[in-house]
């Protein structure tokens, strides 16, 4: 019963009025719940049931704590800003509000934003105005009737509240905190908060918090760094515009252009110019570890998770000191325990942008995202030097590619969304052609790059590698899973593109690393081949190894088990990379 110190309601229908309202604007606000939320598998993720059971006891808990109504309704007035495109997330993507869409907003720029909202629609904004309003309304009424929750129901539902958390949160004891004191970065996964973020409304505060956490973590990690000078030189022969593109799980056996049986890179097949390097392998099957190693000479994280004593910034860095402007344009996300690591270095840039709304394991934007912007600024003048992140071939594999791409079938297009397809043999062949699906579609995006910087004109390369492979239920190796534990997973394709007038300007550079293309490379010498590529010269003792060396060591990587010479593991177990 609603009691106002100075008015009492003279009815029943009115006295049930406000209620009756405040319940339909929760209903509303609970109604996202319903929504299907995709997840990786090591992401715990709130059911249906258990999902809207934390929703109701939010609000319930808003209502109850506290007796004035209006305070209620105000709260629920600002929750239901982000409302339309809460729902538009989970209905286009299957992902909730996460730190990777917050983190994107963040820091992309206007352009870019502006173009995400007219994509989605404006007139969506519509209704949250509409409801926002509503409940203001009700909440000043409220506040000036001086409403409150006297009733002894609001003591049962505080009590009733609190039974159904204590048992859910009992449920998933076993969850623990998901962090590891020897990671500078949060590890979010299988915790009780990582559940919560799953839920509407606590996702967006819960992501902002995060975002800045990580955010926080970055700034100490990167004040060693502030001033660094790789004392560089440039050449007077150097290419106007550089363009690294990185890869994701991509395995060079599954390339027709490294000897694939089926024509998974048509394109790029009948591309002139390349130089195809068929034995490289990456140091790393971890996305955060792999892509820093393509990017810096020393990261400041190393492959095996610790914090380098010795580590220098990107080589974005040493493009700006030598008058390259650097952009960094990614179609993954921007923070959090996989992204952060990789979002540290992509600060080096003049700008980075972020095209993915959702996090890498929902069906995000396609990386075609990326032309559109990396066609704006080749248009512009100077020196360029623009890194695309992609996300290539990650699981879930029918979500990389349009449906125009879905060649190969039956695909986990024809599967529907389901728990354990990762373990599920008996879909290894719809696995298999889905990820080659998104292999052809990396043909097309990559093919689609070269195209826009040949047309531009100017003494150009174009890298691409990939940051890892992937194992894809190979029966030689009778997998039980999609995993990364055999060399598929650490041989990487590798090539890179030159036009005329850079043949011309650096032909000796390219010759030499065409020379060399079959020899074995490692991909964390990628940083020193490119900079010694452009003719970024720096002092000896900096030096890291290059694919212009002569020479190289053991390849050592980093596996599940620890260091170990790969070519030596190979021979021993190719199927389980290991010391």
């Amino acid at each position: 019963m609603l009691i106002s110190p100075q008015v009492k309601m003279q009815n029943s229908a009115g006295e049930w009025c406000a209620p009756a309202a405040i319940g339909l604007f929760v209903l509303v606000l609970v109604a996202p719940n319903f929504v299907f939320v995709h997840n990786a598998a090591n992401v715990p993720e709130a059911s249906y049931i258990e999902g809207i059971s934390y929703a109701v006891c939010f609000w319930a808990l808003v209502f109850s704590v506290v007796s004035q109504l209006w305070i209620g309704l105000s709260t629920l007035a600002v929750c239901s800003l982000w409302w339309p495109l809460e729902v538009y997330l989970r209905l286009r993507f299957a992902q909730p509000v996460t730190p990777t869409f917050v983190g994107m907003a963040m820091d992309t720029d206007v352009r870019e934003a502006s173009e995400f909202l007219v994509a989605t629609g404006w007139i969506e904004l519509l209704p949250a105005i509409l409801f926002s309003s509503g409940a203001i309304v009700l909440a000043r009424h409220l506040y000036r009737k001086r409403s409150r929750w006297t009733h002894r129901s609001r003591l049962w539902v505080l009590f009733a509240v609190a039974t159904i958390l204590t048992a859910l949160m009992l449920a998933h004891a076993e969850m623990g905190d998901g962090s590891d004191t020897t990671e500078p970065f949060a590890n979010r996964a299988g915790s009780m908060a990582a559940l919560f973020a799953t839920v509407y409304p606590l996702d967006l505060p819960l992501s902002v918090i995060w975002v800045y956490q990580d955010a926080s973590v970055i700034k100490r990690l990167r004040a060693g760094l502030t001033g660094f000078n790789f004392e560089p030189r440039l050449a007077d022969a150097h290419p106007d515009t550089v363009v690294l593109v990185i890869g994701e799980s991509s395995r060079a056996d599954r390339w027709q252009l490294l000897g694939y049986r089926r024509k998974t890179t048509p394109r790029l097949s009948a591309t002139d110019n390349l130089i195809l390097f068929t034995d490289v392998v990456t140091q790393s099957v971890a996305t955060r570890y792999a892509v820093p190693n393509l990017v810096s000479r020393r990261p400041v994280l190393t492959s095996a998770g610790k914090v380098a004593l010795r580590a220098e910034p990107s080589i974005l860095a040493a493009m700006k000191q030598v008058g390259y402007r650097t952009s960094w344009l990614s179609n993954q996300g921007v923070g959090g325990f996989y992204e952060s690591p990789i979002a540290m270095y992509a600060g080096d840039a003049d700008e980075a942008i972020y095209l993915n709304p959702t996090s890498y394991d929902a069906r995000g934007t396609y990386d075609e995202a990326l032309l559109a912007p990396l066609r704006r600024r080749l248009e512009t003048e100077g020196k360029k030097f623009i890194v695309l992140h992609t996300l290539g071939s990650h699981f879930d594999f029918s979500h990389r590619y349009p449906s125009s791409f879905d060649v190969y079938r039956p695909s986990l297009t024809t599967v529907p969304a389901q728990d354990g397809v990762k373990q599920n043999t008996l879909l290894a062949t719809q696995i298999s052609n889905a990820y080659d699906n998104s292999i052809q579609y990396t043909d097309s995006v990559l093919s689609q790059v070269i195209e826009a910087v040949d047309h531009k004109g100017d003494a150009a390369v174009v890298m691409y590698i990939s940051d890892h492979g992937q194992d894809v239920f190979d029966e030689q190796c009778k997998a039980k899973s999609i995993t990364r534990a055999s060399s598929h997973s650490f041989i990487v394709p590798a090539l890179i593109w030159s036009s005329a007038k850079a043949r011309q300007r650096i032909g000796d550079r390219l010759s030499a690393l065409s020379d060399s293309r079959t020899q074995p490379k490692v991909a964390n010498s990628v940083p020193q081949t490119l900079l010694d590529l452009v003719g970024v010269a720096t002092p000896s003792e900096a030096r890291t190894p290059s694919w212009f060396d002569q020479e190289h060591g053991p390849r050592k990587v980093y596996s599940a088990q620890g260091w170990t010479d790969f070519d030596k593991s190979v021979a021993r177990d190719a199927c389980e990379i290991k010391p």
